[in-house]
């Protein structure tokens, strides 16, 4: 049951995948093997000599939390994204990507859970 994911609006991610459940289980799959690590994507892009790269890392995550309806994701990574293009100061920033992180642990969490019991 959907009801093990944590920070989803599964009604708003299975309308964006046209109710078809497989596809929206991928969805939510990719979203989680690819948005696992972006802890360390984004400290990596923020060392890089690329600054937008920072922001970009950002707007990816806000796209995909979309696809999925993992609303609270979709918010912070989008103040986070604002800050970096306006650039904020690093401890505006440091306190926008501990929200972003947060937001999306928890819906991590949910994700591994769902799968775990939909495994077993």
């Amino acid at each position: 049951s959907y009801a093990a994911l944590t920070g989803i609006d599964s009604q708003k991610g299975l309308e964006i995948a046209m109710h078809d459940h497989e596809f929206y289980q991928r969805l939510l799959l990719v979203f989680r093997d690819s948005q696992r690590n972006f802890a360390k994507v984004f400290d990596d892009a923020q060392q890089s000599d690329a600054p937008q790269d920072a922001a970009h890392s950002a707007h990816t995550l806000k796209g995909v939390a979309a696809n999925i309806g993992a609303s609270g994701v979709v918010q912070a990574a989008r103040n986070l994204e604002e800050l970096l293009e306006n650039g904020g100061a690093n401890e505006e920033v440091e306190a926008v990507l501990h929200q972003v992180l947060t937001e999306l642990s928890s819906v991590i969490a949910g994700l591994d859970h769902f799968f775990a019991m939909k495994d077993s």
